[in-house]
């Protein structure tokens, strides 16, 4: 038996994280307040929320998060050294992919969970939502001097590449964040009630 969005609602109520689910695009999207002193990351209003959608794809047999435009490189001219940095932090970080939208140049990172006739088990889904919000509180000083300068310097990153591992839990994850904010940012991205539809089709890989 395949994963449904109920498996997924269950999971994230039994941690007490808000979220908006749309069964028509059997999506759902959650939003976390980072910690503002403990990471440089800033959405487009400046404020340390990223917005992280969960897409599930081929009947369940497939599930992916990603956080849309975590990044844009609209108007950016180091897009070569931007690029050359988030391939080198999918070399050294687990889990983690970036997609890019050369029509309006949005970065997306995310994270991959191939399950075919499996269910998800709480303690994937922990791991994958982990490794994006995780990846992003990281890396993201890295890609911004980047964008900025030209340079890569994967030094910035928020912890040394080597000799880290994963938060072994959803609560060292939820450390980072407040579990019960981001719904009125969630709102404003959902459109008052629309998810995103950026979910892959059926038999669509995404581009990682």
């Amino acid at each position: 038996m395949a994963t449904t969005l109920a498996e997924i609602c269950g999971i994230l109520d039994d941690v007490s994280l808000k979220y908006m689910a749309d069964e028509a695009s059997d999506s759902i999207i959650l939003g976390f307040t980072l910690d503002a002193e403990r990471t440089t990351y800033r959405d487009k209003d400046g404020d340390p929320h990223v917005a992280i959608v969960v897409a599930i794809a081929e009947q369940g047999e497939f599930i992916g998060l990603f956080a849309p435009f975590a990044w844009s490189l609209a108007g950016c001219g180091h897009k070569a050294a931007v690029f050359e940095a988030i391939t080198l932090i999918q070399s050294h970080f687990k889990l983690l992919r970036f997609d890019y939208d050369p029509n309006d140049g949005e970065i997306r990172p995310n994270v991959e969970l191939p399950l075919e006739d499996a269910n998800v088990t709480t303690q994937q889904f922990q791991r994958v939502m982990r490794a994006l919000i995780e990846g992003i509180n990281r890396f993201d000083q890295v890609i911004r001097h980047a964008m900025n300068t030209g340079e890569v310097r994967l030094d910035l990153a928020h912890n040394p590449l080597q000799g880290q591992s994963d938060p072994a839990d959803i609560d060292s994850l939820l450390q980072l964040i407040d579990r019960t904010g981001g719904i009125d940012a969630l709102e404003d991205l959902a459109g008052g009630g629309s998810l995103p539809d950026d979910s892959p089709d059926e038999g669509e890989r995404w581009a990682g």
